[in-house]
């Protein structure tokens, strides 16, 4: 097996080199989506697959109990994604777009998370909302009190082992 890490947005040049294509919260960010289709089509072998790992709808995340700031919160990194390109909710222009370009979509498969603070995906839940509060801060998108609240409020939050955040990608 041969694994290769590249910029699918720049200029890149492996022409039907791979059996295998695995995009994990890639197209979200990406600015020119038919570009890193095209760069996929043309980086796979005949009869290849690509997987790609994105949102339908990133506005789902639930907090129970409700916890008003972390709903904000994901209001404010789906606002400052778009500001910057990109889309959270993907899903629904990649599957077209693989269509277009000639893929075959052979599976769509939902996946529901729903932690509390004992599962081992609360550590990743916990340091994103750390780093994005402080990106958020540094963009000028919040401000350090409305940050420092929302973090106050997760805190409290994940001290519960009743608490329960559910989001699907």
């Amino acid at each position: 097996m041969r694994v290769l890490e590249a910029d699918l947005t720049g200029d890149i040049a492996f022409p039907h080199q791979f059996d295998t294509l695995w995009c994990r919260w890639v197209a979200s960010f990406v600015t020119d989506l038919p570009r890193l289709v095209g760069h996929v089509s043309s980086a796979l072998r005949p009869g290849g697959h690509a997987i790609f790992h994105e949102y339908v709808n990133y506005a789902t995340w639930r907090t129970i109990p409700h916890v008003p700031a972390l709903e904000a919160f994901v209001t404010e990194v789906m606002a400052s994604w778009r500001d910057a390109g990109g889309e959270p909710d993907i899903a629904t222009a990649l599957l077209p777009a693989l269509s277009s370009a000639g893929f075959e979509i052979v599976d769509t498969t939902p996946i529901i998370f729903a932690v509390n603070p004992a599962h081992f995906a609360w550590q990743w839940l916990r340091a994103f909302i750390v780093s994005n509060l402080k990106r958020l801060v540094e963009s000028g998108r919040i401000t350090e009190a409305w940050a420092v609240q929302a973090q106050h409020d997760f805190t409290v939050f994940e001290q519960s082992p009743n608490s329960l955040l559910d989001y699907y990608q």
